[in-house]
C-alpha cells in the first residue's frame, strides 16, 4: 500500500468512527434542531494538476453543487442544548433522501431550523415546526459571500 493510500485509509477510518459515534449516542426525542447539508472533499485549488486534468477529462470538474459527482454529500442534524450531532452520508440532497432521515431521528412536533434548500420544504407537512434561515440575505457584492461566512463562523 502506497503512502497516500495509507493516509486516505486512515481518514476513512476516522470518518467511519465519527459516523458510528454520532449514531450510537443519538436518542430520538422532541427538541430544537438545526439541519444542514454539505459536500465534502478537497478544495479545488488544493488538488494536484494530474487530478484536475483527470476530472476535466471525465467531465467532473464542476464546482459547488455541480461537483456532487466527485464530492461526498453529508447531512447533519444538531440538537440544541445537548450539543449532539447526527451525521449521515447520503447520495443527494432531495427531499426523498432528507425527509426519511429526519423522520427516523427527530420526534414529531419538534422545531427544526434549516436553510432555504428546497429539500426541506415538506417538513411542516410531516408534523414538524419548520423555520428557514437565510444565511446571506444582504450579500450583493462579489467576494462578500465567503467573507461573511468567515464572520459567521461557517467556513
Amino acid at each position: 500500500m502506497k503512502r497516500h493510500q495509507k493516509v486516505l485509509h486512515s481518514y476513512q477510518t476516522i470518518r467511519e468512527a465519527l459516523l458510528d459515534y454520532s449514531r450510537a449516542s443519538w436518542e430520538k426525542e422532541e427538541g430544537i434542531y438545526e439541519t444542514d447539508e454539505a459536500l465534502y472533499d478537497g478544495e479545488w485549488g488544493n488538488l494536484r494538476k494530474h487530478v484536475k486534468k483527470r476530472l476535466h477529462e471525465k467531465g467532473k470538474a464542476k464546482r459547488g453543487r455541480g461537483a456532487k459527482a466527485r464530492k461526498q454529500p453529508v447531512f447533519s442534524i444538531y440538537k440544541r442544548g445537548e450539543q449532539q450531532v447526527y451525521l449521515e452520508l447520503i447520495d443527494d440532497f432531495t427531499s426523498d433522501t432528507l425527509e426519511p432521515i429526519i423522520e427516523e431521528v427527530i420526534e414529531e412536533e419538534s422545531e427544526i431550523f434549516s436553510d432555504t434548500w428546497t429539500g426541506y420544504n415538506g417538513l411542516a407537512g410531516l408534523g414538524y415546526f419548520h423555520s428557514c434561515v437565510s444565511h446571506f440575505p444582504q450579500v450583493r457584492r462579489r467576494g462578500a459571500h465567503k467573507r461573511n461566512r468567515r464572520l459567521l463562523g461557517t467556513v
